[in-house]
């Protein structure tokens, strides 16, 4: 069993990534208690948490939304700082009828800005950290998580891709 050795696999790294499911999601509850272990996963996964409840005040929910994964590439060339070239592949499809919206919302409400900003800044850090390590498929399923697909949300309300 993959959460019974206590170590941050990639595996568990993206079942606490995506939050459990339900209360009785026993597995996600493990696997978050072993990945806010590492401090920089703990703070990525409450910044994520933080603008997920924000979400949540407008009616979004993510699992209500289908976003399209970017390609592995797309991640790895991110965080290598080719930002500019990947503009067009990472990017969140499949929120648009709520962009206009959030991106009002990033300019007009402190609290919500304050926290996009600080997902930004640590779940670019966690790909920093982490993404080294990874498989493509394990790459391509960040954003199948949720914290992944509120990072794509940011970064496109965010005009960063």
């Amino acid at each position: 069993d993959i959460l019974s050795n206590g170590f941050l696999t990639w595996d568990i790294l993206l079942k606490a990534l995506h939050f459990p499911n339900d209360k009785n999601d026993s597995p996600g509850f493990i696997a978050l208690d072993i990945a806010r272990k590492s401090n920089t996963v703990s703070q990525c996964l409450q910044a994520s948490e933080d603008f997920l409840n924000l979400l949540a005040q407008d009616g979004i929910y993510l699992d209500d939304l289908k976003i399209e994964s970017p390609p592995a590439q797309a991640w790895v060339n991110f965080v290598k700082n080719k930002k500019n070239q990947q503009k067009r592949r990472l990017r969140c499809v499949g929120i648009e009828k709520h962009i206009e919206k959030l991106k009002i919302r990033m300019r007009s409400d402190t609290i919500f800005r304050d926290t996009s900003l600080i997902l930004l800044r640590r779940f670019d850090m966690l790909l920093q950290d982490h993404l080294g390590t990874a498989q493509d498929y394990q790459i391509f399923k960040i954003a199948e998580t949720r914290s992944g697909k509120a990072f794509l949300i940011v970064g496109q309300i965010s005009d960063i891709f």
